[in-house]
């Protein structure tokens, strides 16, 4: 009897663990955007001049971050995850140099309407 409690105790303990490791790292982490719908949650590392995007809301639509050197994103470029629920991103491709501020949005994407964007934010390269 003892045992088999002891057994169903580490089983729970288990796949508690095994959750906490599925979570989406972002939803750990701050500060973090996300779009108004939930949909997409994004971060930069100033450290490692990255993005970090995960797709937060299982919908099946795609979540994007639209960056640029000044305040107008979106004519800036676009990072987008295809990749579905609950799949975090990382973006390593932005070259700061001689640039100290970028400005980006997270947004989930809706065909034929308006994408759910956030504010635009700014940070400090």
């Amino acid at each position: 009897m003892v045992f088999k409690r002891l057994a169903a105790s580490a089983a729970m303990a288990t796949a508690m663990l095994i959750g906490a490791i599925a979570e989406p790292a972002i939803a750990l982490d701050s500060p973090q955007i996300q779009s108004p719908d939930d949909g997409a949650a994004g971060r930069w590392w100033s450290g490692t001049d990255r993005f970090q995007l995960a797709d937060i809301k299982c919908d099946g639509r795609y979540v994007y971050i639209q960056w640029d050197w000044d305040s107008s994103v979106d004519n800036g470029s676009r990072f987008s995850n295809h990749n579905g629920c609950d799949f975090v991103g990382y973006y390593y491709p932005v070259n700061t140099s001689g640039h100290s501020v970028i400005y980006w949005k997270v947004c989930t994407e809706y065909s034929g309407g308006p994408d759910s964007c956030s504010s635009v934010r700014s940070d400090v390269t």
